[in-house]
């Protein structure tokens, strides 16, 4: 986190309280601290309860190279994990078709073998508007990580899949633009430590509404 991180506890228990969800989803605009907020929450897990970081990039906007990136970041927490299939997708042509589900069902029972079911695990996507075109992938992770996965993505734009299975079963957890924007006292602290005088209460308020309630 930056040195001049305003910590939002608020949202950090919500994301906490919502630990029995498979999924929390954190979807707004471009500057709403969405990527700032899911390290804040990865800071905060107990020390028995790691977390994997997977920083998405257009370059991981095909499957293959999603389950590439995705297995590096699994590898951080779980060495040798995935081994086979790195294998397999690096001797694949770029026009060659990938049986997803094999492959994902292949990498999902390596992981089985070498991870405690007790050991909670929060694998956050960062940036997953980028890979849009890989919800069928994402939607195969959310149904079949090991039960003690938690995911966490942030995005500009909701993924395309459907959560009615999801929402139904209480394993969703969403947090939106609403939930992030800046509270007036919040804001008055960013102002204050950048120097400004946020005293005028409704001269505060514009400033909020211009921004969007965004820093």
């Amino acid at each position: 986190l930056p040195v001049d991180h305003l910590p939002r506890p608020e949202l950090v228990r919500l994301i906490q309280d919502a630990a029995h969800c498979r999924l929390i989803l954190l979807c707004a605009p471009a500057g709403f601290g969405k990527s700032t907020l899911a390290a804040e929450v990865a800071e905060q897990l107990p020390a028995h309860g790691p977390s994997v970081w997977v920083a998405l990039g257009p370059g991981d906007s095909t499957p293959a190279q999603l389950l590439h990136t995705l297995i590096l970041g699994l590898r951080t927490l779980f060495p040798e994990t995935g081994s086979a299939e790195l294998a397999l997708l690096s001797q694949l042509h770029a026009d060659q078709p990938l049986a997803i589900e094999a492959v994902l069902a292949d990498l999902l029972a390596d992981l089985q073998r070498r991870y405690s079911p007790r050991q909670p695990v929060l694998l956050i996507l960062d940036d997953y508007h980028l890979v849009r075109s890989t919800d069928r992938l994402c939607a195969l992770l959310c149904e079949n990580l090991p039960t003690c996965f938690q995911i966490l993505i942030t995005s500009r734009a909701r993924p395309q899949y459907s959560f009615a299975r999801m929402r139904v079963s209480n394993q969703l957890f969403e947090l939106d633009e609403r939930h992030l924007r800046v509270e007036p006292d919040l804001a008055t602290t960013f102002l204050k430590r950048a120097g400004v005088d946020a005293t005028d209460t409704q001269w505060l308020r514009q400033r909020i509404d211009r921004n969007e309630g965004w820093f």
